[in-house]
């Protein structure tokens, strides 16, 4: 139902799966992740702009964090405390949206571009150091970026270019156990399912393909073990 947040579990007493409507309206896209107590944080957007929910276990948090937003994705750091990559209301401005526990912070990451629409897609991890790692997607210039907070400001790579007019999936980040960025796209000029990761100290990336066989794949979610074994979703 486009028109209502669901939070959805699985109840392991009852080997059953259980869900709870949090919000009713103007809903569009939202993220999920779970603290170390596994209670669930989300954050979506609506008509009323870019919203964090989260549960102590007993009952739901809500506030806005921004009056607008688009295509947000979550992760939280080491002290539970979430972060949050967004673009702006126009999507000409990508932003790190965080919390100290007290207070929200927020920074611009890329951006402004000239036009509307640019910034379409975006995924963000937290390290061993709680610095953010995001990926993301400038329609406009056709380019997979990459960025990560450093002590002197936000680092940016091209990771990957496309010709005018190709159609990019979403983009999906997960960090290895030194922290290294691992990153999974759509390439809608071949149809291809891509994984892109950084080794330091190369400052350039490696790029293969998933799907050979040219799978559309427009959207992909990417998780790593303490291994660094990736797995894979797409749609």
């Amino acid at each position: 139902d486009y028109n209502k947040l669901v939070y959805v579990w699985n109840d392991s007493e009852y080997d059953a799966w259980d869900y709870e409507v949090l919000e009713e309206g103007d809903l569009a896209s939202n993220d999920l992740a779970l603290d170390h107590s596994d209670h669930p944080h989300i954050v979506y957007t609506s008509d009323t702009g870019l919203n964090y929910t989260w549960s102590d276990g007993i009952s739901w948090h809500t506030e806005t964090v921004l009056p607008e937003s688009g295509s947000p994705a979550l992760a939280l750091d080491s002290n539970n405390h979430p972060h949050i990559c967004s673009a702006s209301g126009n999507r000409a401005l990508l932003y790190h949206v965080y919390s100290n526990g007290y207070s929200w912070n927020i920074e611009v990451v890329d951006g402004p571009y000239t036009w509307t629409n640019t910034i379409t897609s975006c995924s963000i991890a937290i390290d061993s150091n709680d610095n953010p790692h995001i990926s993301y997607r400038v329609a406009d210039d056709h380019r997979l970026m990459y960025a990560v907070k450093k002590p002197t400001g936000w680092e940016r790579t091209i990771l990957d270019s496309f010709k005018y007019g190709v159609f990019m999936g979403d983009t999906s980040i997960a960090l290895d156990a030194h922290d290294s960025p691992h990153i999974s796209y759509y390439d809608g000029e071949n149809y291809d399912l891509k994984y892109a990761w950084l080794a330091p100290p190369s400052p350039s990336p490696t790029v293969m393909s998933i799907s050979p066989d040219h799978a559309v794949s427009f959207s992909t979610v990417h998780i790593m073990d303490l291994k660094g074994t990736g797995f894979f979703e797409s749609t």
